[in-house]
């Protein structure tokens, strides 16, 4: 009987799949269209079928640029964290050249609304804000500097380092300041500035909100734009109008809005301070599975602004949808997974999307006939164009939603993997990455040194991801003596990215039988191949991974001789995956010998770095035994030998020791500095300089610890041991170039003059 996740994986998975591959397909035709449709950093209100180009006669639209520039600047990964869209992991990637052609675009809509921002200020002087200044912006249809075009405007990646856009978004920043902190304190008045008649409803007062959060994100943790005693009123209203709404949809002929609904809902929670009563946002969905029912979109009824003609502005189902993603997505309720649990909601409402797709054929300009592919606002019913305006928000819902839906699939596959999943950012116990930098275990080499690794690491790994950084290296492998802290470098890795861990082990690949092992590795690297953010730690997959020439794959079994080479095949799969499809997966293979893991996987391209974890030097230990309340109190000459006599202690048997040393008597003397001292002699470190001999006498090929065994002798030099053979691999190490540090040479080179590891065993 086939298991869950076999199950999943030939059923409810290819759906999904296919769906998402479907949206890719279509979003990829979306964005061409972006990308041939703008003039001079403009881009038209609407394509008509049959329509010519026409330029730039249209009115400038501040609003129609800011979305359409963010909408862009979302797919091809440049856009920061937003309260209007998470950045957005795309398992496709646009290619290079079209990421520059966004970026491109996106710049010129920039450089272009300085420009109208200017000429309209300029034009508008004296007509602006009581206190005197021009807007910068202007909406025909939301009057100006309103909270709709300033969100969208300070979502967009400005360039700091450029002076006209500096200064624009300095000023764009302190504008919206004003504005947020305006309306926040007289939330029930009117938002709009149009002169026109506004009807009450959610949507106005939810972009505030969405101005505020970004305000206090581009704070990068100063002083943020509005406290929580600013959110009270609105939080308020919001949570009186979901009342209202929750109670009109019980009632017949009511007036019943889905749109008012979920919008004060996601306003509501923004406005939290910590997470909300879950019990309303429950009922908000059980609502809205009721009303689609009724139609698949919600369709809004509700307008929040009129004239007085009659004329109406309402929503688009595409923003309820939007807010809807933007909900589950929320960390106050992430926890929930309401974005699990209604899943057929929102995919009835992506499959409804996709069908309204309108694609048309336009002349345009010397390109002569374009094919055309979009959405048309809902409310006109024309059939024969698309608004790009509108078209934007569809792009960011079903991006959002096919990420979203990936990570369902992943996490799904991951729940039925039945892996070791831990969540290390939740974790006190476990370090984040610059608090584990001060354990570097060669803490007394520069920083610039080849062994200091979690400075290597940190800056490899984790600061292009901070910086988003095109070039990533989403690979390593950590090798050296057991209980050197390799498992918390991959755990403190993934509290730092705020990543899960997930741990792969043999057993993992055993635990179904001899019979199943093959299949069972094949679906664990199907779970792998769809994950989403994660660290994946492999920990003592030695045996999976043997060198096929070796006497150690020989003489091993006939169950992991059979998985030996489709593992290879996987990681190697595995790794091209992850830079082709922008996985952000960071695998962390871990090993206590080097030398016996297959070189074909150790080749660049498969493992992006390598590095050496070794247990702390003196440096790093004379600094841990500081921390010890007392330690003072000790001779020197004592203390002197207790850092001598634990070079090559891992971290945990350090730590056993402090805390023995913690615990000494108030009225401890020169018997217990003697007791302290016949402890240390009578704890021999794990890692024994003699368990080498061995590893050197099996080696085959040129692979051999010379490089972990130098570096452990140089620990010893440090401590003024010897050994009877160390000298020989000392000097073989580095005839072989394989000590990376001119320091650590030096002094190892220097030792073995003086004789300081004693007579050479080969009369070197």
């Amino acid at each position: 009987m086939a298991d869950e996740l076999e199950l999943f994986l030939q059923g409810e998975y290819v759906s999904r799949k296919a769906r998402i591959e479907d949206i890719r397909r279509l979003t990829n035709e979306v964005i061409e269209v972006f990308l041939w449709t703008p003039s001079d950093g403009v881009w038209p209100k609407e394509l008509k079928t049959g329509a010519r180009e026409q330029g730039t006669v249209e009115p400038y639209s501040f609003s129609t640029t800011a979305m359409i520039a963010f909408a862009l600047s979302l797919v091809s990964g440049r856009s920061s964290a937003s309260p209007l869209a998470p950045p957005l992991v795309r398992l496709n990637p646009p290619v290079q050249m079209r990421v520059e052609k966004l970026e491109r675009l996106v710049q010129e809509a920039l450089d272009r609304l300085i420009r109208e921002s200017k000429t309209h200020s300029e034009s508008a002087m004296g007509h602006g804000d009581a206190g005197g200044s021009a807007p910068l912006t202007y909406s025909g249809t939301f009057g100006p500097d309103d909270p709709f075009t300033l969100a969208w405007l300070l979502a967009l990646p400005w360039q700091n380092d450029d002076e006209p856009h500096a200064q624009f978004s300095s000023a764009a920043l302190a504008r919206g300041r004003e504005v947020a902190h305006k309306i926040l304190a007289q939330p029930d008045q009117a938002i709009l500035r149009t002169g026109e008649e506004q009807i009450a409803h959610a949507f106005p007062l939810l972009r505030v909100l969405h101005l505020g959060e970004t305000l206090s994100l581009k704070a990068h943790g100063r002083e943020p734009s509005r406290s929580d005693e600013d959110l009270s009123q609105a939080r308020e209203i919001l949570l009186e109008r979901v009342h209202r709404q929750l109670s009109e949809s019980r009632l017949a002929d009511s007036g019943f809005d889905a749109a008012d609904l979920v919008f004060a809902l996601e306003g509501w929670i923004l406005a939290s301070p910590t997470q909300p009563g879950t019990s309303v946002i429950d009922e908000a969905f059980r609502v809205l599975h009721t009303w689609q029912e009724h139609t698949p979109y919600w369709r809004p009824l509700r307008p929040f602004k009129a004239t007085k003609e009659g004329l109406v502005l309402l929503p688009q189902s595409i923003e309820i949808g939007n807010s809807l993603l933007r909900i589950c997505s929320s960390p106050k309720v992430r926890q929930e997974r309401y974005f699990d649990n209604n899943l057929d909601l929102l995919d009835t409402y992506a499959v409804w999307l996709m069908g309204r797709t309108f694609r048309g054929m336009a002349l345009w300009g010397s390109a002569g006939p374009k094919t055309f592919v979009g959405w048309e606002s809902e409310h006109t019913y024309t059939l024969d164009r698309i608004h790009l305006w509108q078209t934007s928000q569809a792009l960011i819902f079903l991006e959002h939603y096919a990420g979203m839906l990936q990570q369902y699939v992943a996490d799904r596959l991951l729940h039925l993997s039945r892996l070791h999943v831990d969540n290390p950012r939740d974790d006190p116990g476990v370090k984040d990455w610059e608090t584990l930098k001060s354990d570097d275990p060669l803490q007394s080499l520069t920083a610039e040194s080849h062994y200091r690794i979690y400075e290597r690491i940190g800056a490899d790994f984790i600061t292009p991801r901070q910086s988003t950084r095109d070039t990533l290296r989403y690979s390593m492998l950590l090798y050296g003596p057991p209980g050197t802290g390799k498992s918390s470098i991959a755990a403190s890795l993934a509290k730092t990215l705020e990543y899960p861990l997930v741990t792969v082990t043999p057993s993992d690949f055993i635990s179904y039988g001899g019979e199943a092992v093959e299949a069972r590795a094949k679906a664990i690297f199907a779970v792998l191949e769809e994950q989403l953010r994660v660290v994946v730690l492999f920990d003592e997959i030695d045996h999976l991974l043997l060198d096929r020439d070796s006497t150690w794959y020989e003489s091993q079994g006939d169950l992991f001789k059979m998985l030996t080479p489709g593992m290879l095949t996987k990681i190697a799969r595995l790794a091209k995956l992850n830079r082709t499809r922008n996985l952000e997966v960071l695998f962390v293979v871990a090993t206590n010998y080097y030398e016996r893991i297959d070189p074909a996987i150790r080749r660049p391209g498969r493992i992006d770095a390598q590095y050496l974890v070794l247990p702390p030097d003196s440096g790093q230990r004379k600094r841990r035994f500081s921390t010890i309340p007392g330690w003072e109190r000790i001779p020197d000459d004592v203390k002197a030998s207790v850092v001598s006599g634990t070079a090559r202690f891992t971290y945990t048997e350090l730590d056993g020791l402090i805390e023995y040393i913690g615990a000494r008597p108030d009225d401890d003397g020169d018997s217990w500095d003697q007791e302290l001292l016949e402890r240390v002699d009578g704890s021999p470190p794990a890692i024994s300089l003699d368990q080498y001999e061995a590893r050197f006498l099996e080696k085959k090929r040129n692979d051999s610890p010379l490089e972990e065994f130098a570096l452990l002798a140089y620990l010893e030099l440090e401590a003024s041991a010897q050994g009877s053979f160390v000298g020989s691999h000392v000097s073989e190490a580095l005839k072989g170039k394989s000590v990376h540090d001119s320091d650590i040479r030096n002094r190892l080179e220097q030792a073995l003059e003086r004789r300081a590891f004693g007579q050479l065993d080969d009369g070197s």
